[in-house]
């Protein structure tokens, strides 16, 4: 299982389609088609329900999808961590008194909230 096989399958998951699944990808249709029947190999299930009209998540597609969203977060994460560790990057914010930390941790809430990843897992204001 790879994360190209996850993301092909996620995207047609969402779209229910194989054709605006390779679009949003940038791949070819059956790019995504030979990578969903591989992870259905592995898995040894079929994911989706095809015909010529409609695609459908299976019971499987539909338990396993939760499970795909969720590993890529984390090999998402995982990786974005690593990179900021090897570039160095990291703040440290300072305060001198109570009332400048009641100013502060609103503030690092929101850029929390716009900043997917800024402070990793948590962060701690000490």
């Amino acid at each position: 299982m790879n994360t190209t096989q996850l993301e092909c399958f996620v995207q047609v998951a969402q779209n229910l389609s194989f054709r605006r699944a390779a679009e949003e990808l940038h791949l070819s249709q059956p790019t995504v088609s030979k990578q969903v029947a591989s992870l259905e190999d592995e898995l040894g299930g079929s994911l989706f329900i095809r015909t010529t009209r409609e695609v459908a998540l299976t019971a499987l597609g539909e338990s396993f999808l939760r499970d795909a969203r969720e590993i890529l977060r984390l090999t998402y994460a995982a990786g974005d961590r690593a990179r900021r560790h090897a570039s160095g990057s990291s703040i440290a914010i300072g305060y001198s008194d109570a009332c400048e930390l009641m100013r502060l941790a609103p503030v690092l809430d929101r850029l929390r909230r716009k900043v997917a990843g800024f402070f990793g897992q948590a962060y701690r204001i000490s």
